[in-house]
C-alpha cells in the first residue's frame, strides 16, 4: 500500500508525516489488540471477571496467489510477482509470530514451554486456542483467515477475494464480499465453539 501524506497544522510550514502500512511489524493489529485488552484492565481490574474472547481477522491471501493463472513470466512482471512473493513470505511469518505473542505474553506463567508450544500449534492449526491468563482468567482466541475460505468448497469466491488489493478506497461491492467471507467463515468454522464459551464468559456457572 503507497504512503498517505497527513499535513501537520501544528507547525507553521506546510509539513506532513507519512502514514504506512504496518506490514510485516504487526499486519494482523495483534500488538494494538492486545494493549487495548490489557489497558482497559489496568483502568478497571474487574472489567473481564470470566475472561474474555479475542478475534483476531486475517485478511492475508496464499502465497504468490496472483501469479497462479499464468503459465510464464517475463521482464518487469516476473521480479514484480517475486516481490510479492517475499513480501507475502514475510507477512506469513509475521503473522504467525503475532499470533503466537497473544499465547507467549497473555499466558498464565505456570504453563511449561511445551503446553505454550502447544497453545500455539493449536491456533496456527485450528484457528483457535484457549489459555488461563495472567490474571487467572479465562482467554480465548480465535484467528479468522480469509485465506480459509478456499476450504469451504467456494472457489470461486475464493478467487474473488484473493484478487481485492489492499487499498484505503475498497470497491463497495469487494467490502461486501470481504464481510460475506468473515461471516461465512465465523459461521461454519467457529460458531459452534463461540456461542456456549459467550454464554459461559457471559453467565458462568455459579461456584
Amino acid at each position: 500500500m503507497d504512503p498517505v501524506p497527513l499535513r501537520d497544522y501544528s507547525v507553521p510550514s506546510p509539513t506532513y508525516h507519512l502514514l504506512v502500512d504496518g506490514a510485516v511489524y504487526d499486519n494482523l493489529g495483534v500488538c494494538n489488540l492486545l494493549a487495548s485488552y490489557e489497558a482497559r484492565r489496568e483502568v478497571n481490574p474487574n472489567l473481564y471477571p470470566h475472561g474474555a474472547i479475542l478475534i483476531v481477522v486475517d485478511a492475508t491471501v496464499p502465497v504468490g496467489g496472483k501469479a497462479r493463472d499464468k503459465p510464464l513470466l517475463h521482464g518487469t512482471e516476473n521480479t514484480l510477482i517475486g516481490l510479492d512473493v517475499a513480501t507475502s513470505v514475510l507477512l506469513n511469518r509475521a503473522s504467525s509470530a503475532t499470533l503466537a505473542s497473544i499465547v507467549s505474553q497473555e499466558a498464565l506463567s505456570t504453563y511449561t514451554t511445551v503446553q505454550l508450544r502447544g497453545l500455539i500449534n493449536q491456533i496456527q492449526r485450528e484457528g483457535y486456542t484457549e489459555i488461563t491468563d495472567n490474571q487467572n482468567r479465562r482467554l480465548v482466541v480465535i484467528h479468522v483467515s480469509l485465506e480459509q475460505v478456499a476450504d469451504l468448497d467456494t472457489p470461486k469466491f475464493a478467487a474473488v477475494l484473493n484478487s481485492i488489493e489492499t487499498s484505503y478506497n475498497i470497491d463497495p461491492e469487494a467490502v461486501t464480499d470481504l464481510y460475506k467471507a468473515a461471516d461465512v467463515l465465523f459461521r461454519k468454522r467457529f460458531n459452534a465453539r463461540f456461542k456456549p464459551l459467550l454464554e459461559q464468559i457471559e453467565h458462568p456457572p455459579a461456584q
